[in-house]
């Protein structure tokens, strides 16, 4: 699903997400597994808007669809916030689900699309991010998931302590003879920085502390 205006213009957040909540609401998608959808628009509304749009609103409509597999938001405008507790809602939402994707920051385009590119007018927008502890619990909490690629908030060295307490606190159920077997996560790629934010990310100074934990929870 590609959505676009003939100016490549702005336009309201609610117009947005109506569009779309008369899209993900047909009969039809009742059952719908697999969902794409471009933004190529700048979503800016009234002078009290916000610059971005969020997740949940763009999701709302789609979170009753439990047979969802695959997600994958891109706007070109790299203004679509995510939070944790979108996260949450989605491990409930969509038990089946194998990859997310939401690109929210901008790559730039390969020569032969610059007149393209010229066509829309870029700009920063503070968006939100999710933190890295949100994501991990994503992933344990749906064995399905295979791919995740969402941005993340700068990770400090508390989000790496909480990753570790949390990998000892399964470490401590698998031992427990009288638990019920754990399934192991799927997780096949991870992404948590995108285009120019890859620049940008800020991360913990031991690195290798940080990969270890992750390889030993995913």
């Amino acid at each position: 699903l590609s959505m676009s205006t003939p100016d490549k213009g702005t336009q309201r957040n609610s117009d947005v997400t109506a569009a779309l909540d008369q899209i993900f609401t047909l009969p039809a998608l009742s059952s719908l597994e697999r969902l794409g959808v471009h933004l190529w628009f700048d979503v800016r509304a009234a002078t009290d808007d916000r610059a971005d749009i969020s997740f949940a609103a763009l999701t709302r409509s789609l979170l009753p669809i439990p047979t969802l597999t695959s997600v994958n938001l891109f706007s070109y405008m790299r203004n679509i916030s995510v939070t944790d507790t979108d996260l949450m809602q989605m491990k409930f939402a969509w038990p089946h689900l194998t990859t997310l994707s939401v690109h929210s920051t901008w790559t730039p385009w390969p020569d032969s699309h610059q007149s393209v590119s010229r066509q829309y007018t870029m700009r920063d927008v503070e968006i939100l991010r999710p933190s890295i502890v949100a994501v991990v619990e994503l992933a344990l909490s749906n064995p399905m998931l295979e791919g995740l690629d969402v941005e993340v908030d700068r990770i400090s060295d508390e989000d790496v302590v909480a990753l570790e307490e949390r990998q000892a606190a399964l470490k401590r159920l698998d031992e427990d003879s009288d638990a019920q077997p754990r399934l192991s996560p799927a997780l096949n790629w991870l992404t948590f920085a995108q285009g120019t934010y890859r620049e940008h990310i800020k991360l913990p100074q031991d690195l290798d502390r940080l990969a270890g934990v992750l390889h030993r929870l995913l």
